[in-house]
């Protein structure tokens, strides 16, 4: 048997699932950045919400992601995490201007890192 025989393929999904929201996610919110040379989405106070809250959230989702991480084997976790952070630009460019350069796209953030957050294990139920 190998090093991999008893790897979950469930938990390999939901940390690479949430590894690729992390990374789109932190595509899409550096568009915005800074706030004063960004898309008109960004101004006003409902934008600084928005982009500061969708960029909070992802920091949340990074250090839940970090602490599934640990659940796997090394060398998953870092080729998993890899391909997540090359695919993600790539994911993220197509999207349509309107929908990268609106509050639409940071409420999809926002709405996509807390739904990915509620499928990765908690740590003290496992």
């Amino acid at each position: 048997m190998g090093p991999l025989h008893e790897l979950d393929p469930a938990l390999v999904a939901a940390f690479a699932l949430a590894a690729f929201v992390v990374t789109a996610g932190a595509v899409l919110v550096s568009g915005f950045l800074p706030r004063r040379s960004g898309p008109a989405g960004a101004t006003g106070v409902v934008g600084a919400v928005l982009v500061y809250g969708a960029a909070a959230m992802l920091a949340l989702l990074l250090l839940a992601t970090f602490s599934t991480a640990v659940m796997l084997p090394w060398a998953v976790a870092l080729l998993v995490a890899g391909l997540a952070f090359l695919a993600a630009p790539f994911a993220v460019q197509p999207l349509p201007a309107g929908l990268r350069e609106s509050r639409a796209g940071l409420v999809a953030v926002v709405a996509l890192s807390a739904a990915t957050l509620l499928l990765l294990p908690s740590p003290g139920f496992l």
